[in-house]
């Protein structure tokens, strides 16, 4: 009897632990659906122009641009991140007769990360401009006016993922920004 009384104990204690378990995993999953959803809605003027992909495509191609590279603040040596750690929030879209231009700024905390403030960073990129009749990328651009574009070769403008940053990805997957992680998810 009382072996029977052990063995049933035995089995509602792992029953119980699993489903402790079970629950704190559903309940970080639900967490980060929530960070992934929140990730996927867009500006009211993206949504009304009808401009998710570019949008997205915007995100995508400053993230990749920057990811790997050191984020350490002048206030605060200590600090040691990456920007695909950052938030990027989107700051205004500009349309012109032939261009669409998103812009965009990277985030530590509650504050804009500017380029002066940065030890390592002589330019950031924090806009986008894509051609908008074809759709495509034609610049990036920083919010000093510097303008990159790049034809021919193998280059992060022409395609994002090069071996690198899909390196620094794979290596640093649980850091990333998580709407950094669900651009990539869903690109890749």
């Amino acid at each position: 009897m009382r072996y029977c009384f052990f063995i049933l104990s035995l089995i509602l204690l792992i029953l119980t632990t699993q489903g402790c378990d079970s629950g704190k995993e559903s309940k970080s999953a639900s967490v980060n659906e929530k960070v992934s959803d929140e990730c996927m809605v867009y500006p009211n003027v993206v949504d009304s122009l009808n401009l998710q992909g570019l949008y997205d495509s915007a995100r995508v191609a400053l993230f990749t641009w920057h990811c790997d590279m050191p984020y350490r603040p002048k206030d605060d040596s200590l600090k040691n991140m990456t920007f695909g750690q950052l938030e990027l929030k989107f700051d205004h879209l500009i349309t012109k007769s032939d261009t669409i231009e998103f812009t965009f700024n990277f985030y530590d905390g509650d504050k804009v990360v500017i380029a002066t403030g940065l030890r390592d960073v002589i330019t950031m990129n924090t806009g986008v401009g894509y051609d908008r009749k074809t759709r495509t990328k034609i610049y990036m651009s920083s919010p000093d006016g510097f303008v990159i574009y790049q034809k021919g070769g193998n280059n992060r403008f022409e395609n994002p993922f090069q071996p690198e940053v899909l390196n620094y990805i794979n290596n640093n997957l649980s850091k990333l920004n998580p709407c950094f992680r669900k651009l990539v998810s869903t690109k890749k």
